[in-house]
């Protein structure tokens, strides 16, 4: 009776097996020096943009930032951000 209960488990073992083999290979593909280069570039060049266009808001607004204080805001808003998505929702009772 347990044999019938330990082939799927052993099925999802392999398959989970199989799913990381996969994801190590396409780190492995992605540190190689050429994405890594233009996927770097392309980040802070985004990034760049977002500053400037945060800086341009603010300047709409009647303050006058300059684009290292609006990368830094933008950059902590971000992180912000990403710390309350990975938190998840609060549970009001």
């Amino acid at each position: 009776m347990n044999d019938c209960r330990c082939i799927p488990r052993l099925q999802g073992l392999i398959r989970l097996s199989r799913e990381a083999l996969l994801a190590i290979a396409r780190v492995r593909q992605l540190m190689k020096p050429w994405p890594l280069l233009v996927g770097s570039l392309l980040a802070c060049l985004c990034w760049l943009v977002e500053a400037a266009m945060l800086q341009g808001l603010y300047s709409a607004m009647g303050s006058n930032i300059d684009l290292g204080q609006a990368a830094v805001i933008s950059t902590a808003t971000s992180l912000g951000g990403g710390a309350v998505a990975a938190a998840g929702r609060p549970r009001h009772q």
